[in-house]
């Protein structure tokens, strides 16, 4: 197994993380989770699954490795699978992690989610906008009430209480709710 320095795990973030965030807003994930169990199952992009497959998550229906035409059909088969696992929008890397090993996407790996936590952890050190979920615009209010307070907030219906200490609700706006 090829151990990638830390240039080539900052260029491997770099050159995913919009790809990455398009398919985190699909399944209600951080791009930060995606890059990281991407960079789990490649290596960090040295593993020939990667470059020569297209293939970022490691997909392998019927135990096969599959291939890809472009890195895009790769990173969608890879959302296909997560969704039909029911592995979507799980709030924080540990349950996602542990939700993955749970339901066999590691095979027997039964170390797959310390694994996983700690490399979702270099990536939200290298990188750290991507820790909150991304935004996915067929999602509706939640999802974009979640892409905003993350794993911070938490919000009473048809009550006062609103905890946490920033919403965002546009990039240009940012109102501060503080703890009430």
């Amino acid at each position: 197994m090829t151990v990638a320095s830390l240039a080539q795990q900052q260029a491997f973030i770099n050159s995913n993380l919009p790809l990455a965030s398009t398919i985190a807003g699909q399944l209600g994930l951080s791009p930060s989770e995606v890059l990281g169990q991407w960079a789990l199952e490649t290596g960090w992009g040295t593993q020939s699954n990667y470059s020569a497959l297209n293939n970022p998550g490691n997909v392998s229906p019927g135990g096969q490795l599959a291939s890809y035409p472009t890195m895009q059909a790769g990173a969608q088969a890879y959302a296909n699978v997560l969704q039909s696992m029911g592995v979507t929008g799980l709030g924080n890397p540990q349950q996602f992690a542990t939700a993955l090993e749970a339901k066999g996407y590691a095979g027997a790996n039964q170390q797959y989610a310390q694994s996983l936590v700690q490399t979702i952890g270099q990536v939200q050190t290298m990188a750290p906008g991507t820790t909150a979920p991304a935004y996915n615009p067929g999602g509706g209010f939640w999802s974009w009430l979640r892409a905003r307070i993350g794993d911070v907030g938490i919000i009473v219906l048809g009550g006062a209480l609103v905890l946490g200490t920033l919403l965002v609700v546009s990039k240009e706006t940012t109102i501060n709710l503080g703890a009430k």
